[in-house]
């Protein structure tokens, strides 16, 4: 699914920070970072890595707000769904009550596609995580589910894709000179992680190098944002390992 503020709108636009109280999660990024880049099979989850100095090292700022981190820990629990042509809503109030957590319809963006609370759903799952079971109740459908205004809302993919939040990145670590330029971070980022998504292709995403503050900032939506953090993962684990050797 740190906080930056969530806002919708993949027309051209600067690099901004959102307005406020929101996280997109989009449940697609069960899927691989692109051919570049192999992505966890779970979910990036947000740690503070320790410097050579000795201090943590945030993965990213803002920091995720607890009502998310709740949410973002109920997906990762098993589930169970015996669904067979159950209104959509009735199997999302159920997962609500099962779960202990807030969701919703997006009413309207479901109604922009043909979709309501009455479509049925059909799926028979146990012991799966929530998140690997919505993903399985909601595709044939082209559904999705983010967090938002601390609730887990479904919605449409289209709906999902033009919800966008900011993050800045610490990459300093990556520099072995103050006047290493990040030229290559970047372009491993927008070539490796969804390439289609990124401003120079058309797509809504914002990337900007802070040398002052040794970060990256950058607009995108939840599910490029995890694939991004698994990218950084893998280049500090091979600059542990290159250092290592």
């Amino acid at each position: 699914m740190w906080i930056s503020h969530a806002s919708r709108a993949p027309r051209p636009m600067g690099l901004v920070m959102a307005a406020a109280g929101s996280l997109a999660l989009s449940l697609t990024a069960l899927s691989p970072v692109s051919r570049c880049c192999a992505a966890d099979k779970n979910e990036p989850v947000a740690t503070n890595e320790h410097a050579a100095d000795g201090r943590e090292r945030p993965e990213f700022f803002p920091a995720i707000p607890k009502s998310d981190q709740k949410i973002l820990a109920v997906l990762e629990q098993p589930t169970k769904m015996d669904f067979v042509d159950m209104p959509l809503q009735d199997a999302i109030t159920y997962l609500a009550d099962y779960h202990g957590i807030a969701m919703q319809l997006d009413t309207p963006s479901l109604e922009d596609v043909g979709r309501g609370s009455d479509t049925p759903v059909t799926l028979n799952v146990d012991g799966v995580s929530l998140r690997s079971g919505l993903a399985l109740l909601l595709a044939d459908y082209d559904l999705t589910a983010v967090v938002q205004h601390d609730v887990l809302l479904v919605t449409t993919q289209t709906t999902a894709d033009s919800i966008l939040l900011t993050r800045a990145y610490p990459v300093s670590d990556f520099a072995e000179t103050k006047d290493t330029s990040y030229d290559a971070l970047v372009d491993a980022i927008t070539s490796c992680v969804k390439p289609h998504t990124w401003r120079e292709s058309g797509g809504p995403g914002e990337i900007r190098v802070v040398p002052g503050a040794g970060a990256v900032v950058i607009l995108q939506t939840r599910e490029v944002h995890d694939q991004v953090l698994t990218l950084l993962r893998a280049l500090r684990a091979a600059q542990e390992f290159r250092h290592g050797e």
